[in-house]
């Protein structure tokens, strides 16, 4: 026993030292970035141009638009990425997107300040016909009405994450995670536009010290913890924290640690303060106890906050999270077309990144696992491994995910670095 726990403790220094080189390289890969801010820039122009085409038609009587229907309130980290599904379906089929709710409190709060989308009731054109759809045969069945309305719910008529074939080429080379970038290039279309958001960022700055480096850390707490999600302690958090400052320090030297602390809870900001004084955090102490309380948590103020909350996180050198949480991902795939590729610049304590819970995830394995121990299940090269997000929730064993080998039908804990992600492309009508 003295023998294994003496190699065991050799593999772990071994571990924590190749992580460290590694993310010391993916550090000073990121200094040469700028040619990858320019690729996402243009792409980003081009897929704008498509979704200006289908915003606003400017004869009534050729208008062709898809009601994205609200049918219960969520949260705005929920709310834009179930509105983006419906994008998605106007998108491909070359219509524009309107707003509506059978109830004006399934909408967020003065959520037309932070969306670029028109309301139902204020669309200038006058609709002689509709038609309800709940999936895709339903799109192309009833593609001759002037309007259809679909549900803005997790069961999306089409699935978001699949990257439009005539960007592909040139998306997959400058960035690893093509799906969180073609949302986030829709998500940040959808909260305004580009100019909006950075116009939220450059006055948030005025107050505060919020220049490079800084960490990003968002901590969600109150109502998800228990029914979506696992707590997390805040040293969960910190210890990536610290990690990412020391290979920064180790590349460019000593700086100043600071945080950028975004909560629902105002006792994270408390617990930070008194266990790390070595660290600098900024924060908005009274938009926070706002967040904390569910009922004020739809207020102007609140929501202003969690925009601004969203998009600082998204400007940060540097994001910890929990990609359970909806403004977890919304930072992490803005920060995508921020800068051109945020696979490297970003870390969940809990699941990896998804984007709604019903949606799948596609991975071939590179290599054979042919050992299963723990609920582990085998597969060689080329099996094909799908995974359900919802079920990564609910077993989280670091470096695994729950799988299932479509040869085989097994389904159990599937090595991470043993697979690599499939991302599908789709056909849009107006290429």
């Amino acid at each position: 026993m003295e023998t294994l726990s003496n190699v065991c403790k050799k593999l772990l220094k071994l571990q924590t030292e190749l992580a460290r080189a590694i993310l010391e390289e993916q550090i000073r890969h990121q200094t040469g970035n700028e040619w990858r801010i320019k690729m996402s820039r243009e792409l980003q122009s081009e897929v704008q141009y498509h979704l200006n085409q289908y915003k606003e038609s400017p004869q009534c009587n050729s208008s062709r638009i898809l009601t994205c229907l609200h049918v219960f309130w969520t949260p705005i980290g929920s709310f834009i990425h179930r509105t983006l599904s419906c994008l998605v379906a106007a998108l491909s089929s070359q219509r524009a997107l309107v707003m509506d709710a059978k109830d004006p409190t399934f909408i967020p709060t003065n959520w037309g300040s932070y969306m670029n989308l028109k309301h139902r009731h204020h669309w200038p054109c006058s609709i002689s016909n509709s038609m309800n759809i709940n999936n895709e045969k339903d799109l192309a069945k009833y593609s001759s009405f002037e309007e259809l309305t679909m549900p803005a719910s997790g069961n999306s008529i089409t699935n978001p994450t699949e990257i439009p074939n005539h960007l592909a080429k040139k998306l997959f080379s400058f960035n690893k995670h093509p799906s969180a970038w073609w949302i986030g290039v829709m998500a940040e279309y959808v909260m305004l536009g580009k100019d909006k958001l950075s116009r939220i960022f450059q006055d948030a700055i005025q107050t505060m010290s919020f220049t490079s480096p800084v960490v990003g850390v968002h901590v969600r707490r109150t109502d998800k913890i228990g029914p979506e999600a696992r707590f997390h302690a805040l040293e969960e958090y910190m210890i990536n924290v610290a990690d990412w400052y020391n290979a920064y320090e180790a590349v460019h030297g000593h700086v100043e640690r600071k945080v950028y602390l975004a909560s629902d809870n105002v006792e994270v900001i408390f617990e930070a303060e008194q266990k790390y004084p070595e660290y600098v955090f900024m924060f908005n102490k009274t938009t926070t106890k706002q967040s904390t309380n569910v009922k004020t948590r739809t207020s102007k103020l609140a929501m202003d906050a969690i925009v601004r909350d969203t998009v600082l996180l998204s400007r940060c050198d540097f994001l910890v999270c929990t990609m359970s949480s909806n403004i977890c991902r919304l930072a992490y795939e803005l920060m995508h077309v921020q800068t051109g590729d945020a696979f490297d610049r970003a870390v969940s304590v809990d699941v990896d990144w998804f984007y709604y819970l019903h949606l799948s995830r596609i991975y071939t394995a590179m290599m054979p696992h042919s050992y299963p121990v723990h609920m582990e299940i085998s597969f060689k090269v080329g099996d094909v491994i799908i995974t359900n997000t919802f079920k990564q929730s609910q077993v989280q064993e670091k470096g695994f995910i729950i799988g299932k080998n479509r040869r085989t039908g097994q389904t159990g804990l599937v090595p991470k670095y043993k697979i690599v992600e499939v991302f599908i492309q789709k056909q849009y009508t107006h290429q």
